[in-house]
């Protein structure tokens, strides 16, 4: 193979859609779940409790860890929800314990590869 059809079938392969945020984001099945629900979801605004709630529901319906809600919560608050708000997935606004979906279309199309 010559050096330029080398540099053509480079050229030619199409671009990963994954980037190293967005595997670090979905690596967490608890991550995956949050933005299943919001996905889902009608409305776009959730209450940090609603969240932990349904997150919890269908973690236990998956056959996940049975988690009590207040322990999900914690955990989203401390952990998950700043995460995906740095990513720009959501709007966490942890003083009025409130979650805005924002771009789950953008990780909802990689979910079906977990």
């Amino acid at each position: 193979m010559s050096h330029d059809a080398a540099e053509e079938t480079v050229a030619e392969r199409p671009k990963c859609v994954w980037d190293d945020q967005t595997l670090s984001l979905l690596a967490s099945a608890r991550r995956r779940t949050v933005v299943a629900v919001l996905a889902e979801a009608a409305d776009t605004t959730h209450t940090l409790d609603s969240l932990a709630a349904r997150v919890a529901e269908r973690e236990a319906v998956d056959g996940g860890e049975d988690m009590p809600t207040h322990r999900v919560t914690a955990d989203l608050h401390h952990v998950h929800l700043p995460k995906l708000d740095a990513a720009g997935v959501l709007e966490y606004d942890s003083d009025q314990r409130t979650v805005v979906a924002r771009e789950t279309a953008r990780l909802e199309s990689l979910l079906d590869v977990f």
